[in-house]
């Protein structure tokens, strides 16, 4: 029996010199920490750069494009043909493409159409989408949208780390409630021994019976199965808290060890107090999760209007310029170059049915209708969320505070029954169910302090109140 109390007491000795070597730290730094140094965070920054590629891409929609195109055929000894067209092609807004390229051609059987000038011929025009493309066209649309998922990802970035916030601070508290509990039980752990090694000596000097050291030394036996059990939980939620602890990109297990929580008495924040319906639909609105619904919304009403384009008629109207060689000059006098030495076209479609335009605008409407829907839910769910996490911090603050007081009339009255015991007017037994009493007490009191905090985490996280 005295061998484990040594022992006991070199584990209580060991774990405070461990102690001089932790570091303190408060909720809003550990916050800032994994904000800081967190993966996820990092990984959040690179929804900007897809973001940017993107409207990269789009943009390159519009790139002038060179091209060339050469064919030529010989056959027993003669050249047939050779053919050659090269030049740019850049599409502008408004449905216009400019093109420019140069001709040539030769050989014995060319065909009409491709005969022309010794000297080639240069050729300058444009198309125009005149009806169908003229307001929107796949590529003006596809470079609005990566405009939209710009703005978007930056979003994406908030509900990334908020999400995260919300998922860090949950088990910060958590590790918080396990760290201040294990420190109840050690307490009481050292509290018994002492009471026992008292007992003890007044059992050698026959004050007390033999019956009251068992009934001592069964509470210690406890209470040290009680700090085993709380270590193990610690231990448990060290790891868990170690999760959010990067340093040097990977997970800093060291540091969770040797982390002290110092947590200041709470403070509920004055709008958690306020009743004010038009701050709570101002909160609502300005979430990030319903400013998500809003981008789908843009990029979906692009994908409508592109659609509902596509309900006209394709009416392309091309004029091009042709030259002699490179010269666009009339080779004749008072002959008209606009004219004589052009080459214009029309290019007309139509479906009949439309079936496969009207489906596709059909079904953009219903996903309008169905992110609207989404919009509504996401919209009651986050007031729920306010509501319900401003009563249960509320709740606990109230219980937390009463508890404070209850604790102390509880230790008065353990403390009353430990002198009442001195004088020999008391049995352990009653000095243990008060000790169990206090200890019971403390830990509830930690639990709504850790309910109170859960709520305040998740509140801000609901409210996005003061954003990151």
């Amino acid at each position: 029996m005295r061998r484990f109390g040594y022992i006991l007491l070199a584990l209580l000795t060991t774990y405070a010199l461990n102690a001089q070597q932790k570091s303190e730290i408060q909720y809003e730094i550990f916050r800032q920490y994994v904000i800081n140094h967190h993966p996820v965070v990092k990984q959040a920054t690179l929804l900007s750069d897809q973001a940017a590629s993107y409207l990269q891409k789009a943009r390159g929609a519009f790139d002038p494009k060179l091209y060339t195109d050469f064919e030529q055929k010989t056959f027993a000894g003669k050249r047939y043909y050779s053919i050659g067209d090269a030049g740019v092609k850049w599409p502008l807004g408004l449905g216009i493409t400019i093109k420019s390229n140069y001709l040539w051609s030769n050989g014995v059987y060319l065909n009409p159409e491709n005969v022309l000038p010794l000297a080639g011929q240069w050729n300058l025009g444009l198309e125009l989408q005149a009806i169908q493309g003229l307001l929107i066209d796949e590529r003006r649309a596809s470079l609005r949208q990566a405009q939209v998922m710009r703005e978007s990802s930056e979003n994406e970035q908030l509900i990334v780390l908020n999400n995260l916030l919300l998922e860090a601070g949950y088990q910060y508290w958590q590790w918080v409630y396990t760290y201040r509990a294990y420190e109840a039980y050690e307490e009481t752990l050292a509290k018994s021994i002492s009471r026992f090694n008292w007992i003890r000596e007044r059992y050698l000097q026959g004050d007390l019976p033999a019956l009251d050291t068992l009934e001592a030394w069964i509470q210690v036996q406890t209470r040290r199965n009680e700090v085993l059990q709380a270590g193990q939980d610690l231990q448990s939620n060290q790891l868990k808290l170690a999760v959010f602890l990067w340093q040097d990109d990977k997970i800093d297990l060291e540091l969770a060890r040797v982390l002290v929580p110092v947590d200041p008495d709470p403070e509920l924040p004055g709008d958690m107090l306020l009743e004010d319906d038009a701050l709570l639909q101002e909160w609502v609105v300005s979430h990030p999760e319903m400013k998500a619904y809003d981008y789908k919304t843009q990029m979906l009403d692009l994908d409508r209007k592109w659609t509902k384009e596509q309900l006209k008629p394709s009416l392309a109207v091309s004029y091009q310029l042709l030259g002699d060689g490179f010269q666009l000059a009339p080779p004749l006098p008072d002959s008209d170059l606009w004219l004589n030495n052009s080459k214009w076209g029309v290019r007309f479609g139509f479906p009949l049915f439309l079936r496969k335009e009207r489906a596709n605008l059909a079904l953009t409407d219903q996903k309008i209708r169905s992110v609207e829907w989404d919009s509504k839910l996401k919209e009651g769910a986050l007031i729920s969320k306010i509501n319900t996490y401003r009563q249960q911090a509320l709740a606990a603050y109230e219980q937390w505070e009463q508890q404070e007081s209850l604790i102390d009339n509880q230790e008065l009255l353990l403390e009353g029954e430990t002198e009442k015991l001195r004088l020999g007017s008391s049995s352990v037994l009653v000095i243990n169910l008060r000790e169990q009493k206090v200890i019971e007490s403390r830990l509830k009191m930690l639990k709504w302090r850790t309910d109170l905090e859960k709520a305040l985490v998740g509140w801000q996280a609901a409210t996005f109140n003061g954003g990151l």
